[in-house]
């Protein structure tokens, strides 16, 4: 929903700060479960810790709900990521023994890119523990 031309108008302070990894994917999974901006969750979460609400702690940004289903699946995609680093790596090793260059090079981008991926998986496996 849009707000009015009124009603962006009274909000004219700018707050703006950086997060670290863990806190901006915890942002990132509360903002698809309730279904709301990152700028009008942030102003509710500031709202109820300043007046008096629910503090604002570690406890509460672990409430997440996710499904025994959904808990499985990202185990799933844990083992496979680490399948696929695995398999990206004997292939890296056997292009490079064989002179292929751009091939290992290609490869090792990719299985960087793998590594992150099953790190931010592990990450997010923590937060919902």
């Amino acid at each position: 929903m849009a707000k009015r031309g009124s009603e962006q108008r009274r909000l004219q302070d700018i707050v703006s700060f950086r997060l670290d990894a863990d806190l901006a994917l915890l942002l990132e999974t509360e903002l698809a479960r309730v279904g709301l901006g990152a700028s009008e969750l942030m102003r509710n979460v500031l709202r109820q810790h300043l007046t008096g609400g629910q503090p604002v702690n570690v406890a509460s940004r672990k409430r997440l709900l996710v499904s025994d289903e959904d808990r499985r699946v990202i185990g799933m995609f844990s083992r496979t990521a680490g399948l696929l680093a695995g398999a990206l790596t004997q292939a890296a090793k056997t292009a490079r023994t064989s002179g292929r260059t751009a091939d290992h090079l290609a490869l090792e981008r990719v299985l960087s890119e793998v590594r992150d991926a099953k790190a931010a998986v592990l990450r997010l496996q923590e937060s919902i523990r």
